[in-house]
């Protein structure tokens, strides 16, 4: 009779994914969705723009290729970071495989981009129990 292996422990990451909440948010108004990771202390966010919806319900994305997809998961990355529970936020701008730059082209788009970075303030802000701003 042989025996189990014991399980191997969780990776510190691992660790904190399991006691992760997720949510996708879809901001129809101004094009983007964000995809919120709460953790203890600081709200992640990966945000897509979309290109669009399907049957004006379902919202899509371009995938790296620019080809349109329903799947968030294969979705075009554009931009990442996060709000801490002091208020403070890092954000990457350049997600590898794009250059380094933040493209629009109108004043309106570059109203919807500062929107999108505002409202993911105000969701750590308002899911932070310990937010101190």
């Amino acid at each position: 009779m042989s025996k189990k292996k014991p399980k191997p422990s969780p990776s510190p990451l691992e660790a904190v994914e399991a006691k992760a909440i997720m949510e996708i948010i879809h901001h129809r108004d101004i094009c983007y969705t964000v995809r919120a990771i709460i953790e203890d202390v600081q709200v992640y966010f990966t945000v897509f723009e979309m290109a669009g919806e399907i049957n004006g319900e379902r919202p899509c994305w371009r995938d790296w290729r620019g080809e349109i997809t329903e799947d968030l998961s294969s979705a075009r990355l554009d931009f990442q970071g996060w709000v801490k529970w002091d208020g403070c936020s890092d954000w990457d701008f350049h997600p590898y495989p794009r250059a380094p730059q933040v493209h629009n082209c109108s004043r309106a788009g570059l109203e919807d981009f500062g929107q999108v970075l505002l409202r993911c303030w105000d969701y750590a802000k308002a899911h932070l129990p310990n937010f101190d701003q």
